[in-house]
């Protein structure tokens, strides 16, 4: 096992409660068990794990204890290394019985079962409340750890005290048509000027077009404003793209095509191969991604609930913060103000969700550049019933924030 993995499981008293018994059985170098074992011994005799410096001075390959930013990351490497080790182990053992043809396929998927339901230690993770609320008090205090990524509208982030949280889902509702798409390109932009690496996918337009969306906005001009000076236009996007200090990365998928599983495999090439991480993923819509289970109506409306809540689960486990909307159903076409009600065939998504709003503009008011953006939940910071005027230029891919006369 890596030294820091060992080292830290073995002189961090949360993490060798929680995990130390799950190592029997795992194949460790014979010094890294001749670790295990002495640490164990200084444990049972003097009820206190040995401190790092102690460990390196019986140990010296353990070297200098180094600086962990989060617990959290060498949790789940020593997760991923029991995972695995078990996982080899067991596929040896598969690969034994079938060679010499004493397989039985019915033991070996009650072994597998077993064997999910012992190592997934992830499930069985729990923090003591006595010995953790520091880290707690620092996530909800020091804004490094309590990254919130802005909504592209000022006067919504303030409601939202800075924006959407890592780990949480925001979902907007709008009619179709009524800037839906335009709000996540505006926010992506918004997260861009925040410095924040953005993963946008579109399962509806492709990223050419989500694309010149997302230029028009930097450039704040419209496509007939482009084509007169395209030469100014390149320059000015060269010149931003210079100063930028973040990535945004699009990715068509096919509609009914992605699956929560789908979406983690994007992300995670995406970080492994630019070498980034992602903040915000945003979805260009939620309705549109593959249901856990398809059939009826019902399944329909329970399946995009599952969804919802599979999607806002990945938020939490990868901390990315997760922006998406949804379509109204056809009584917001006409209603003056989009609530909750207004939702398109599952109740579940607001359910589920941690911050919903809707964007509300009437025929008239769309010829007028306006809507209106209404905070309809915020599970955290509360501000329900929020109204937000803001000025639309759906052209330009701008929505922001505007006082009317």
């Amino acid at each position: 096992m890596d030294r820091l993995l060992l080292g830290t499981l073995l002189t961090c008293r949360e993490l060798y409660l929680q995990y130390c018994p799950l190592l029997e059985g795992v194949n460790l170098e014979r010094g890294d068990w001749n670790v295990v074992h002495w640490v164990k011994s200084v444990y049972k005799e003097h009820k206190r794990l040995p401190t790092w410096a102690e460990l390196k001075a019986r140990y010296p390959e353990f070297g200098p204890e180094q600086n962990i930013p989060d617990l959290t990351i060498i949790e789940k490497g020593i997760i991923d290394f029991i995972k695995e080790d078990r996982l080899k182990d067991w596929l040896i053992k598969v690969a034994n019985k079938i060679e010499t043809k004493k397989v039985d396929y019915l033991e070996i998927f009650g072994e597998m079962r077993e064997m999910v339901r012992k190592y997934d230690v992830s499930e069985s993770a729990y923090r003591d409340a006595e010995k953790v609320w520091g880290d707690v008090l620092d996530k909800m205090v020091y804004s490094e750890q309590n990254i919130r990524i802005s909504t592209g509208v000022k006067k919504l982030d303030d409601v939202l005290s800075g924006g959407v949280g890592l780990g949480e889902i925001m979902i907007l509702i709008a009619p179709s048509g009524r800037g839906k798409t335009i709000f996540l390109v505006n926010a992506a932009y918004g997260a861009c000027l925040a410095r924040k690496n953005v993963l946008f996918i579109t399962l509806e337009m492709s990223e050419e077009f989500i694309l010149g969306r997302f230029y028009r906005r930097m450039l704040l001009s419209n496509r007939d404003e482009i084509r007169k000076d395209k030469e100014k236009a390149a320059k000015e996007l060269q010149r931003q793209f210079r100063h930028l200090k973040n990535k945004v990365f699009v990715k068509f998928m096919m509609p009914g095509s992605l699956t929560v599983e789908g979406l983690e495999r994007v992300l995670d090439t995406v970080e492994q191969r630019e070498g980034v991480n992602i903040d915000v993923v945003m979805i260009d819509y939620v309705d549109k991604m593959k249901l856990p289970y398809s059939g009826s109506s019902e399944d329909r409306t329970s399946g995009l609930r599952t969804l919802t809540e599979l999607v806002r689960y990945f938020g939490i486990r990868k901390n990315k913060a997760i922006m998406t909307v949804t379509q109204s159903n056809r009584k917001g076409l006409s209603a003056s103000l989009i609530t909750e009600e207004h939702i398109s065939e599952s109740y579940g998504k607001i359910e589920v969700s941690d911050i919903v709003l809707s964007l509300t503009s009437t025929l008239e008011e769309t010829q007028q550049s306006k809507a209106r953006l209404v905070v309809l939940k915020n599970r955290e910071y509360g501000g329900v019933g929020t109204v937000i005027p803001v000025r639309t230029e759906f052209d330009k891919s701008l929505i922001e924030e505007y006082s009317f006369e």
